[in-house]
């Protein structure tokens, strides 16, 4: 199943500036998380990847809640436990938090993640951004010609 959905994905990048050869190619990877939780089939990814690294990481946090007619709360994203658990289970070069405080469904607020992050010594693997932050990290470019 992940196998299929961890595809490649062809996507635009914006960049400053401009592309003189159009032969080149981008080899960052970046895998965004989604609204999920920790399990089985997620373990797949280190030996999918096994020899390319991820660059980027953005992951859901928050311990995201909805009403569930079998239990109280539905958790369906990582609280700060799981978090780094996949953080570790990916070793991207960074890690950004998102999606942690859009609504009043989360458990888990920010500050058990960034606490979990320093205990664990991951810090400088780590960063946060607050609304309208931007992170730009340097692409890693091939000449396919």
């Amino acid at each position: 199943m992940w196998r299929e959905t961890l595809k490649r994905i062809t996507g635009i990048v914006a960049l400053e500036g401009s592309i003189n050869n159009v032969a080149n190619t981008a080899n960052d990877r970046i895998y965004i998380s989604g609204d999920t939780l920790m399990c089985d089939e997620l373990k797949e990814i280190p030996k999918i990847y096994a020899d390319q690294k991820i660059d980027l990481m953005l992951i859901h946090l928050g311990g995201t809640t909805i009403p569930s007619p079998h239990i109280p709360l539905l958790m369906v994203t990582m609280d700060a436990k799981q978090g780094i658990e996949l953080l570790k289970l990916v070793c991207p070069d960074m890690t950004i938090p998102i999606h942690y405080d859009d609504y009043d469904v989360f458990l888990s607020p920010l500050s058990d993640f960034k606490k979990a992050v320093e205990e664990a010594g991951l810090s400088s693997k780590v960063v946060y951004l607050d609304r309208k932050d931007q992170y730009k990290f340097k692409t890693t470019w091939t000449d396919s010609s």
